[in-house]
């Protein structure tokens, strides 16, 4: 997976890019999620508009790094979900534990 920043006044875009897994020997969201938090960032945006697959693990991941950043006074928001990614969160029943938009500026806007 490809992880990409940009920052927009007070929050933090990660944009992923391909298979969003933990087993793959690429850096690790949690790591990653990390820096930025360390560098005094807490608002974030991940844009996963780009992701094609995410395995269980993952999920798992995702809901570590939601609640890193909540125990920090942050804010974690997902946007631009491909359907497939969505039906998974939605199975898993985590559509109520992410704030979840369809669009990146509607998300920023939330902010």
């Amino acid at each position: 997976m490809e992880i990409s920043t940009k920052k927009v006044e007070n929050v933090t875009i990660i944009y992923l890019k391909g298979e969003f897994t933990t087993l793959s020997e690429d850096i690790k969201l949690e790591k990653y999620i990390d820096e930025i938090l360390n560098s005094g960032v807490n608002y974030i945006l991940i844009n996963m508009s780009n992701i094609i697959y995410m395995d269980s693990s993952s999920i798992g991941e995702l809901i570590n790094i939601y609640t890193i950043i909540n125990h920090q006074g942050g804010r974690l928001k997902l946007c631009c979900l491909p359907s497939n990614i969505s039906d998974i969160l939605i199975l898993r029943e985590l559509v109520t534990t992410f704030e979840i938009y369809n669009s990146q500026k509607e998300a920023l806007d939330s902010f």
